[in-house]
């Protein structure tokens, strides 16, 4: 800059655009999520019946018991193990309904399993990293 020459600022003028423009990147989509914890990143890369049973329930949706364990190929009481936790096959507090990846529902027909915003979101970057071929 020439010395003598004074700076040119731009000063934003007021509007009700101006309180809201914000910089490129950080428009979010709803409430922010927490990060997933490390535990759930690693009882899912251990467990295969883990990744089974979270990728089928986000391809359909929500499931009874029974159904998953037919979709999965994986008998009905380990399915519930693995939903629910059952010592000393799977850790109480790495179960997929503990982490809230799955959450039951009761309905007047019995319990049907859904899955979360946080699972959903889990099991899109399992198969993202499935399909680049990385070791899971």
């Amino acid at each position: 800059m020439a010395p003598g020459r004074a700076r040119a600022t731009r000063i934003a003028a007021p509007g009700p655009l101006a309180d809201r423009a914000k910089p490129h990147g950080t428009a979010r989509r709803g409430p922010r999520m927490e990060p997933i914890p490390a535990s759930t990143e690693l009882s899912l890369r251990k467990s295969r019946g883990r990744r089974v049973v979270m990728m089928s329930l986000n391809a359909v949706g929500e499931t009874y018991l029974g159904h998953l364990a037919r979709m999965t190929g994986i008998e009905r009481n380990r399915v519930r193990y693995i939903l629910h936790g059952r010592l000393p096959y799977y850790r109480l507090d790495l179960s997929l309904v503990a982490q809230g990846l799955v959450e039951p529902v009761l309905t007047a027909t019995g319990r049907i399993y859904r899955i979360t915003t946080k699972g959903r979101r889990k099991a899109r970057s399992l198969a993202k990293r499935v399909a680049r071929g990385e070791r899971i």
